[in-house]
């Protein structure tokens, strides 16, 4: 985590991934013995989850959490606020998804400065949408985490968490596509599973 993080910064989010892996897909897996072995057997294996995952994924969070003054500074030079970037981001995320699930090539390309920033819930109306839609996401995936539903779960999880530091408080450009790379990954196994 350290290495990858030296060298691409999303690198940090490395122990959420996997924490994703393992308390969505591998915990809940019933008929795996190969997969189900850590909390059977071994007891530290809890403990090593809580200090190679757990604490590294919620230190990334608090260090986000602790940096937003800082990150709204960074905005000042920007032609959009925090508010308004945390806004138009609900509706890029919801677009890097269309293209992932529906792709249209006029659409792709790395030229999206004229991507409309929302200035409130309903300016532009698609905003809302976009809010509710990633809220919705995050709590279907939270009652559906265990059983037949989980890899819609593992889906969302992976794909809001690799957006989490890109696409949230950070202040850089608004949309780039190919921030959607490692999110990606998530939607396309699960959907991949699903076929």
């Amino acid at each position: 985590t350290l290495l990858a993080t030296l060298c691409k910064e999303n690198g940090a989010l490395l122990p959420g991934f996997l924490l994703i892996l393992d308390r969505v897909l591998l915990a809940q897996s019933p008929t795996s013995d190969l997969v189900a072995w850590p909390a059977r057997q071994v007891p530290w294996y809890r403990w090593w989850r809580i200090g190679l995952l757990w604490l590294p994924t919620v230190a990334v969070l608090i260090y986000l959490t602790m940096n937003v003054p800082y990150f709204i500074d960074g905005h000042r030079s920007r032609a959009f606020t925090f508010g308004e970037r945390l806004l138009t981001e609900s509706r890029i995320l919801l677009h890097y998804l269309k293209l992932l699930l529906l792709p249209v090539r006029s659409a792709l390309g790395p030229y999206h400065d004229d991507f409309a920033i929302s200035t409130g819930l309903l300016s532009p109306p698609g905003t809302l949408i976009a809010v509710l839609g990633l809220a919705l996401a995050a709590l279907f995936g939270w009652i559906w985490r265990r059983g037949r539903l989980r890899l819609f779960t593992f889906a969302a999880a992976w794909f809001i968490w690799g957006h989490v530091t890109e696409s949230t408080v950070v202040p850089l450009e608004l949309y780039f596509e190919h921030r959607n790379y490692l999110p990606a990954v998530g939607v396309v196994l699960a959907l991949t599973a699903l076929l």
